[in-house]
């Protein structure tokens, strides 16, 4: 990290000049100039104010990939990404994926990709920010920080293993977490071809480390729903949606100090449906 100086600025001293330029006004015939009086302007933003925050190098980076095909799904990667980006949460902060991202909207330049409604796949406007969110809950996870609301999907996501995932919906279901270091935390996202990186920035901890496990992972397998019908010759099937299984998992946050575990922290025990097959299966003669 490195910070800018900041620079003194300068801005008029109305008082000072008017008075001056009424005292001047006494003998104008003999006046030739008039110099504005002017006060130092300091910065909103200074580098000692940057210092005490103790924002100096990386403390934790999370990616994950998406694929190339689905344009408007990456369309809406990229923005919410970009929302979240650079973001400040001081010392004692709290950060709200919603309050910080905002409501997805057509308006808003966000377009309509695959969500999960219902436990069903469908259409909807700001498909794709939930892997935003999803990534981000892993760097906060590995940051170490406290996280205040989360949730899983119904159903399992591609991008990540059960249990890592974190779903959002404006005004229901949000992204929270706080920031119990005691310095700042700075939020950078960036984006290289079909992945996304989140990474936090603070002060690191000598000898401190954090790692996610996943315990009593049991898998639901999906079943198949069997459609007959006389549109098709018989004995003859087709598939009509791909299923996928469910799944239960547990997971632990575990943090160690020079190599000796001081913590593990369960953080939450997760369901996902289980996704029929569904086929139609021939019957005419």
């Amino acid at each position: 990290m490195e910070i800018i100086p900041d620079k003194i600025g300068r801005e008029l001293d109305l008082a000072a000049t008017l008075a001056a330029l009424s005292q001047g006004l006494e003998n104008y015939s003999e006046l030739e100039s008039l110099s504005l009086a002017e006060m130092p302007l300091i910065a909103a933003i200074t580098a000692a104010y940057l210092e005490s925050l103790n924002v100096r190098e990386p403390i934790a980076m999370f990616s994950t990939n998406f694929t190339a095909e689905n344009l408007n799904r990456n369309h809406n990667i990229k923005l919410a990404a970009k929302a979240i980006d650079k973001t400040l949460v001081l010392s004692d902060g709290q950060f709200s994926f919603n309050e910080v991202v905002g409501k997805a909207t057509a308006q808003r330049g966000y377009r309509e990709a695959l969500v999960i409604v219902g436990g069903e796949l469908v259409e909807g406007i700001g498909g794709g920010i939930c892997q935003v969110s999803s990534t981000l809950y892993n760097a906060i996870l590995l940051a170490d920080l406290s996280i205040l609301e989360r949730r899983n999907h119904a159903l399992a996501v591609t991008y990540l293993p059960p249990g890592r995932d974190a779903t959002i919906s404006y005004g229901w279901i949000d992204l929270k977490f706080l920031n119990e270091r005691n310095h700042a935390v700075w939020l950078r996202t960036f984006i290289d071809g079909n992945k996304l990186t989140v990474t936090f920035y603070g002060k690191t901890i000598p000898g401190h480390e954090v790692s996610i496990l996943t315990t009593d992972l049991a898998s639901i397998d999906a079943e198949e729903e069997i459609i007959m019908t006389p549109d098709l010759p018989k004995g003859v099937q087709e598939q009509l949606k791909k299923g996928q299984p469910g799944y239960h998992v547990t997971v632990w946050r575990v943090t160690k100090l020079n190599g000796e575990e001081i913590s593990r922290e369960m953080l939450s025990q997760d369901s996902y449906r289980s996704v029929p097959y569904k086929y139609r299966v021939g019957t005419a003669q």
